[in-house]
């Protein structure tokens, strides 16, 4: 997918698309219409990313008993330690 050319042209034009839909809402609405199209759009939208992840870790499928001590931050951390240390001793060459 990296390699069609719609898709390298959004990569390359990103910024300018952002800039002219910028213009394009100041020059039609001014500055209240530049505001909600551009600084609440995205702060409305960082929230619901943030609401589904916090949704799926309240109510989603747990794989282990969160009423145990620590929970679920234990079991992440006790995932973090397994993966460094399974990738320092691949490193080292102990595996």
């Amino acid at each position: 997918m990296k390699k069609q050319p719609f898709y390298m042209f959004l990569h390359y034009t990103y910024l300018l698309h952002s800039l002219v839909l910028g213009a394009l809402l100041y020059a039609v609405g001014g500055l209240p219409l530049f505001i909600w199209g551009m600084g609440v759009r995205v702060v409305c939208g960082f929230h619901c990313t943030l609401l589904v992840n916090s949704a799926g870790h309240i109510w989603g499928k747990h794989g282990w008993n969160p009423g145990t001590i620590g929970g679920w931050h234990f079991l992440h951390l006790e995932k973090v330690g397994t993966i460094i240390t399974m990738l320092l001793s691949t490193r080292l060459g102990k595996v």
